[in-house]
């Protein structure tokens, strides 16, 4: 962990039938995550982020019914 760490850590390890490159596309480019991100019925209504290790993020989910 670097200075800037709150000491959380989030690892996730899985193996997709997919190219390496098409799986980090889909987990960095923010057009390409709010397609497939979420639950089932829910849609993102909004994505800020930079791939790069250390940086913040927003996901912003709008569920089927109420407010994102």
């Amino acid at each position: 962990m670097n200075a800037r760490s709150s000491g959380l850590v989030l690892e996730m390890r899985r193996v997709f039938p997919a190219p390496a490159s098409v799986v980090f596309t889909a987990l960095t480019d923010a057009n390409q995550l709010a397609q497939w991100f979420g639950p089932h019925g829910y849609t993102v209504s909004g994505v800020s982020f930079r791939a790069r290790v250390g940086d913040r993020y927003r996901i912003e989910v709008q569920p089927p019914d109420g407010d994102a």
